[in-house]
């Protein structure tokens, strides 16, 4: 069956993977650094107990794939340094960060998007968060626009869920780059294809009673 990712304005990728709940954040370049194969270790001042063998979206200044973070394991200043090409860190950077604070080194394993994502995440965005706290973006013109009942018919209710969902971030980012009658016609399509699946729908917000109620 055709997946969201295959319509046009969600090139090559599905971001909302089922299963991962969580993103984690490194400071640009850290994150840009591991999609480049330039970094194959992360440094903290903690051992991580949260979220450890669990997989993530990897969020820097982009989002740039998912990532599953191994155990932690203790690091001299001397181990630092004699890893420096592993992870990248410049001097500076770390006696900013971490000071004199104990490090921990974290191998890990990643998987690149094919192509980086642009996102909006809540302010207090550091170590972890959910996903209900990011946002991705999209080509939201050319998405919003180029579904049509076909491709509907191609989508499986999983798949109809997470465009739902996106619907309702959008309309509620209230951004001034989008044009939010686009957003309520592509509701309304949404909804006739809720009833053609006698899936149910309540109008609990703006967006449902604009699309439902008008």
């Amino acid at each position: 069956m055709k997946k969201i990712k295959d319509i046009k304005g969600f090139k090559n990728i599905n971001p909302y993977i089922p299963g991962i709940q969580w993103a984690t954040y490194l400071t640009h370049p850290y994150g840009k650094y591991i999609y480049e194969g330039k970094s194959d270790l992360i440094i903290k001042s903690i051992p991580l107990k949260k979220h450890i063998n669990e997989e993530m979206y990897l969020c820097s200044d982009k989002i740039y794939g998912t990532i599953v973070f191994k155990e932690p394991v203790g690091l001299s200043k001397k181990e630092f340094l004699g890893n420096a090409s592993h992870h990248n860190v410049s001097k500076n950077d770390a006696e900013n960060f971490w000071g004199d604070n104990r490090l921990y080194k974290y191998k890990f394993s990643f998987f690149p998007f094919e192509t980086p994502l642009k996102y909006y995440h809540i302010p207090t965005f550091q170590t972890f968060t959910q996903i209900e706290n990011i946002s991705f973006e999209y080509n939201y013109k050319t998405l919003l626009k180029g579904i049509t009942n076909d491709d509907f018919d191609m989508f499986d209710d999983f798949d109809i869920l997470h465009y739902h969902n996106y619907l309702h971030k959008l309309f509620f980012m209230k951004l001034n780059t989008i044009n939010y009658n686009i957003i309520i016609n592509a509701h309304r399509k949404l909804v006739k294809e809720y009833e053609n699946r006698n899936m149910k729908m309540d109008a609990i917000d703006e967006l449902d009673k604009k699309s439902i109620i008008n």
